[in-house]
């Protein structure tokens, strides 16, 4: 019997004017202000799609944490990194812009400091907006034989990962999507939840040791 799968119900987002540099009637590849009081975020995400996209995400995150400015400035670096309170050292949020390119990233700190979602993105001058690079690393279990010391062999379960690199631009967008969706459904912006460092520099001058975190890619 053939089956017969579902395609889900896509949700467009709201968005709102309340910034006259990021008007609501904007290209859909151009930066809008997502209408938080409007944003779907108890949607069923195994029925429904939520259309949002990453650079409304970061944008709106920008505007609400009150450092929307930089995207007036090519000439400064800010680096943006969101704790979630009581599991500082679990997760980790980090959004940058560095002249016209933007990265994002989500790690995950359990021992190894990996990064579990990356993306990197480009504006054009005319304020367009593209996803350039972008990764994903999916944890799986297994069962593996384990033998030890005393030569006794047991079957226990390990945790696996696997990076995907996205080498399609749907692919590249359905990541995106993803990483999206989970910056406005984990309301960053949220200070009794998420803790917020800012690092800001000029693009010319060297950063602080220590301060900023280390990103997987490099500007190109």
């Amino acid at each position: 019997m053939e089956q017969v799968t579902k395609e889900k119900i896509l949700v467009k987002v709201a968005f709102t004017n309340e910034v006259e540099a990021f008007p609501s009637d904007a290209p859909e590849d151009h930066a809008h202000i997502i209408d938080n009081r409007l944003f779907p975020y108890f949607y069923p995400i195994r029925t429904k799609k939520i259309d949002v996209k990453i650079w409304d995400a970061v944008v709106t995150l920008f505007h609400k944490c009150g450092h929307l400015d930089i995207f007036r400035r090519d000439d400064q670096t800010t680096q943006l990194i969101f704790k979630l309170k009581g599991r500082e050292l679990d997760t980790s949020v980090v959004l940058q812009k560095k002249g016209r390119s933007v990265q994002i990233g989500r790690n995950i700190d359990d021992g190894r400091y990996e990064w579990f979602w990356f993306m990197s993105c480009k504006i054009a001058d005319d304020g367009a907006w593209r996803v350039v690079r972008a990764a994903s690393e999916k944890r799986f279990k297994r069962e593996v034989e384990v033998t030890t010391e005393d030569g006794t062999t047991s079957t226990k379960r390990r945790t696996f990962i696997k990076r995907i690199d996205a080498d399609t631009n749907e692919l590249r967008a359905e990541f995106a999507r993803e990483m999206a969706h989970f910056l406005m459904r984990s309301r960053c912006f949220n200070a009794a939840t998420w803790k917020k460092i800012v690092h800001t520099r000029l693009t010319d001058q060297p950063r602080k040791e220590g301060d900023w975190l280390e990103l997987p890619w490099t500007y190109e």
